[in-house]
């Protein structure tokens, strides 16, 4: 069976990123390992740094936050399975120390096909500081969730490359995905070359990626990137022109992951960017 880790950064994101992954896994036929982290070093924004002291709590408090967030996470599990027939299996788990660690480390002790993760929406792409360090620390595909984005059946998936080799190993992964929903798959190159298009069709990538991954449902094309516009922003583009529900991209394609989750000239993406982003990570 399938094991998706689900991250549950704040407390707010609970009742929206529990239904969409218990959603998720219920397609997928998949358990859940739901995985808190308590950061007690951390601060609210805007203490001065000299006025920052690392607070003292007694064993017996730890215990007690412990419990109250196992009590939080029970009902809000009771609440969402009381409305499902066949529910998966959902555990959960408390840790202390910092997210990126904890995850890490718990990761490597588990074997899950997906993590979870809610999408801060202020930040590029859905795609924040924090989470790009969970996708740089773990070795497993990475789900990120808009909080307005509501879970549906997955019918298009845009796939965006550079058409490296690399493509071929994580388009596999992608159509194992789009056979379990009879999903279409929308592989797009965003160049700002006119010619590359031409040269693509020309050189039989897309009945080589059809033969080498087997999935029938699917098409390669180009789209051009507009002057001053944002990579992202071309893509999600794309998606909403094609109907897509998620976008997924392969993170050592380095140069256009870097390309895409740069650092921008623009925060009012979150505007037109309402997708779902799974970002794969190359088995080494």
């Amino acid at each position: 069976m399938k094991k998706i880790l689900v991250y549950i950064h704040q407390i707010n994101e609970i009742e929206h990123i529990l239904n969409y992954s218990v959603h998720l896994a219920k397609d997928l036929e998949a358990s859940i390992d739901l995985l808190h982290s308590v950061e007690l070093q951390n601060f609210p924004m805007g203490v001065p740094s000299m006025a920052r002291q690392t607070p003292n709590f007694t064993q017996e408090q730890l215990e007690k936050l412990f419990e109250d967030m196992q009590a939080t996470f029970e009902t809000e599990v009771k609440k969402i399975k009381s409305g499902l027939q066949n529910p998966p299996e959902i555990n959960f788990f408390t840790r202390q120390g910092i997210s990126t660690h904890v995850i890490e480390d718990f990761a490597k002790k588990n074997a899950y096909d997906y993590m979870v993760v809610a999408a801060d929406e202020d930040n590029d792409f859905l795609v924040n500081d924090r989470n790009l360090d969970i996708i740089k620390h773990v070795r497993i595909p990475v789900w990120v969730i808009p909080r307005s984005k509501q879970y549906k059946k997955v019918s298009s998936i845009i796939y965006a490359t550079d058409y490296n080799e690399e493509d071929i190993d994580t388009m596999r992964k992608i159509a194992e995905l789009a056979t379990i929903y009879d999903a279409h798959i929308s592989a797009i190159h965003v160049t700002d070359n006119l010619n590359f298009s031409e040269k693509v069709k020309n050189s039989g990538f897309k009945d080589m990626i059809t033969e080498k991954v087997g999935y029938r449902n699917l098409e390669v094309s180009t789209m051009v990137q507009k002057k001053k516009d944002t990579l992202s922003n071309t893509i999600n583009e794309y998606a909403k022109m094609k109907n897509g529900d998620m976008i997924a991209v392969l993170k050592e394609n380095k140069n256009f992951f870097e390309r895409l989750f740069g650092k921008s000239d623009t925060k009012d993406l979150i505007s037109h960017a309402k997708y779902p982003v799974l970002v794969f990570q190359q088995k080494k």
